[in-house]
C-alpha cells in the first residue's frame, strides 16, 4: 500500500470545494476510470461537508485528507478531531433502505449515508485515540479475471532435475492463479487470487512475498508449487505464511516444507518480523503435519473461518469450516502476561508448547477504570463474511465501539466475529469477561501479533451454519481442539 497524496485543510466551507478538486485531479492523474473517480469525489464531499458541519470544530481548526493506492483498490482517509459520534450506527440504520423509502418518505434521515454506502465498496469509521475520528473510504478497482485466461493442464510428467525454485514476482501474477485454481476452483477463500493484474499489484507493493517451483514445457513457463508471506503491515509484528499449492503430479517431495523454510528465513531475516503462522484447514490433516514438521505449534482454533464450499481437490466443505492456527515464535525474553483465571491453565500449555517463559498474573484493576480512549481497530472481510477487532489498549468507550462495531458486522452478514485482546496490559486483559458475557468464546493465543505484544483471540460464530463435528485432525491438535470446542458448547 502506498500513500500517493496528503494533505491539511482548515474546517470551513472553502476547504469543501479545494479538497473535492484536489481528489478529483490526483485520481485522474492515476488513468482511473470516470466512475471510479465520481464515485471516490462524491463520496468525499458528503464525508468532508459532514465535517464542516457538524463536527463542532472551529475555522481555526484542521481536518486531513489522505489517499492511498493500495492493491486492487483506492482509499480516501479523513481523519477530524471534532465531537464523538456513532457514524456506524447512521450506516446500520440504512443498510437495508432503497431509493424509494428516500423518495416517499423526504423527512427520512440518513439520505447522505444511504448514498455513501452505494458508492463505495467499504465505509469504515473508528477512532484513533488521541488522534480523532477516521473515516476511510474504499473503492475496489475493475481487473481483467482468470475466467479470461486459458487455463493450463497439469497432467504431465515432471523431470524434478529440471525444476526451478525461487521467489516470484509480479509477471507471475497469472502463473499463480492458475495454479491455485487447478486446486481449488473457484472456491479459495480469498478471490483476490482470482484476478491476476489485482494479484500482481499485491505482490509490487510488497503485500505478499511469494515462492514458487516452476518447470518449464514446450517453452512456456508452469507454476507446480507455490506459498507466499502474506505481510499485512508494520503494525503486525507476526505474518502469516499461505496461499500454499501443489499440484497432484509434485506432491510428496517437500516442496512445501523446503519454500516454508524459505519464508520463515525472509520473514526473520529480511521483515524483521517476531513471529510466523500459518492456518491449516481442519479437514486437512496434510497440511496440519506439515506444519508441525516445519517446527510450528497449534496456539488456536477457528471455527467458522472458511465458507461452505471451499474445495479440496473435488472435496467440498458443507458447512463453514474451520482452521488450526499455528505459530514459530522467534526468539525473545520472558514476558509478563495477564490472564483471566479462567484461562491460565490453557493458556500456560500453549506457551510450554512453544517454548517461552511467561508470567501469568491475574488482572485485578478492571478496563472500565481506564481514563483515556481505547486504542482499537477493525477490519471486515467481505469475501470471508468475518469481522475483526483488535484491541491493544481498552478505555472508557470500549464497550460503546465495540457494540457499534460488532451490530456493523452482523448488518453485513458475518457468520463469525474474532476479538483480539492484548494480554500485555492489565485492564485490556480484564476486557476478556465482558466478551464472554456477550456470547464470545476463547480460540486460542497470538504471540508477537501487534508491536510485538501478545494476544488472546476470542471468537463468536453463527453456531447454525458452522461445522463442529466433522474434522480431519492430527493428534497433536486434538488437545486445543477439545478445548475450544467444549467452551463453545459442542
Amino acid at each position: 500500500m502506498k500513500k500517493i497524496a496528503h494533505v491539511e485543510l482548515p474546517v470551513k466551507l472553502e476547504s469543501l470545494r479545494v479538497s473535492v478538486y484536489f481528489i478529483r485531479v490526483l485520481l485522474e492523474t492515476l488513468d482511473l476510470p470516470e466512475d471510479i473517480v465520481m464515485a471516490l469525489e462524491v463520496a468525499a464531499e458528503e464525508v468532508i461537508s459532514n465535517v464542516i458541519e457538524h463536527s463542532g470544530l472551529t475555522e481555526e481548526d484542521f481536518f486531513e485528507l489522505d489517499v492511498w493506492n493500495r492493491a486492487g483498490a483506492i482509499e480516501v482517509v479523513i481523519r477530524e478531531k471534532g465531537v464523538p459520534v456513532s457514524l456506524d450506527e447512521e450506516l446500520e440504520r440504512v443498510f437495508d433502505k432503497t431509493a424509494e423509502d428516500f423518495v416517499e418518505n423526504p423527512e427520512e434521515k440518513g439520505l447522505g449515508f444511504y448514498i455513501l454506502n452505494r458508492l463505495v465498496d467499504e465505509v469504515e469509521f473508528h477512532y484513533e485515540a488521541r488522534r480523532g475520528k477516521v473515516i476511510k473510504l474504499v473503492k475496489r478497482l475493475p481487473y481483467d479475471s482468470i475466467l479470461s485466461e486459458k487455463r493450463r493442464e497439469y497432467d504431465f510428467e515432471v523431470d524434478f532435475s529440471l525444476l526451478k525454485s525461487g521467489f516470484l514476482g509480479p509477471d507471475d501474477a497469472l502463473l499463480i492463479s492458475q495454479c491455485i485454481w487447478h486446486v481449488y476452483g473457484y472456491s479459495y477463500l480469498w478471490d483476490v487470487v482470482y484476478y491476476p493484474q489485482k494479484l500482481a499489484k499485491y505482490i509490487e507493493s510488497g503485500d505478499i512475498i511469494p515462492y514458487g517451483y516452476w518447470y518449464e514445457l514446450e517453452g512456456e513457463k508452469r507454476l507446480v508449487a507455490h506459498c507466499a508471506l502474506e505481510n499485512p503491515g508494520d503494525w503486525f509484528t507476526d505474518v502469516e505464511i499461505g496461499m500454499a499449492v501443489v499440484v497432484k503430479n509434485v506432491r510428496k517431495k517437500g516442496l512445501l516444507k523446503v519454500m516454508t523454510d524459505k519464508l520463515i528465513e525472509f520473514a526473520k531475516n529480511k521483515l524483521r518480523k517476531k513471529a510466523v503462522f500459518v492456518q491449516a484447514v481442519a479437514n486437512h490433516p496434510v497440511s496440519q503435519r506439515v506444519a508441525l514438521k516445519n517446527g510450528f505449534v497449534p496456539t488456536a482454533f477457528l471455527l467458522s473461518f472458511l465458507p461452505a464450499g471451499m474445495n479440496f481437490d473435488g472435496s467440498g466443505l458443507n458447512k463453514r469450516g474451520a482452521v488450526v492456527v499455528f505459530y514459530k515464535v522467534f526468539e525473545r525474553d520472558k514476558k509478563v502476561l495477564f490472564v483471566p483465571f479462567k484461562y491460565a491453565d490453557f493458556v500456560e500449555g500453549i506457551y510450554k508448547s512453544l517454548k517461552l517463559e511467561i508470567n501469568i498474573i491475574y488482572p485485578e484493576l478492571s478496563w472500565d477504570e481506564a481514563k483515556v480512549a481505547s486504542e482499537v481497530k477493525t477490519l471486515w472481510r467481505e469475501d470471508q463474511k468475518s469481522g475483526y477487532v483488535f484491541i491493544k489498549r481498552a478505555g472508557f468507550d470500549l464497550v460503546r465501539i465495540l457494540e457499534e462495531r460488532i451490530r456493523s458486522f452482523k448488518a453485513k452478514g458475518a457468520a463469525s466475529c474474532y476479538v483480539d485482546v492484548c494480554l500485555e496490559d492489565e485492564k485490556t486483559a480484564s476486557f476478556v469477561d465482558w466478551l464472554l458475557l456477550d456470547g464470545f468464546t476463547v480460540a486460542g493465543i497470538l504471540p508477537e501479533h501487534i508491536e510485538g505484544e501478545d494476544y488472546l483471540r476470542m471468537q463468536w460464530i453463527d453456531k447454525d451454519n458452522s461445522e463442529t463435528k466433522e474434522f480431519e485432525l492430527v493428534d497433536e491438535v486434538s488437545g486445543l481442539v477439545k478445548y475450544v470446542l467444549s467452551e463453545v458448547g459442542f
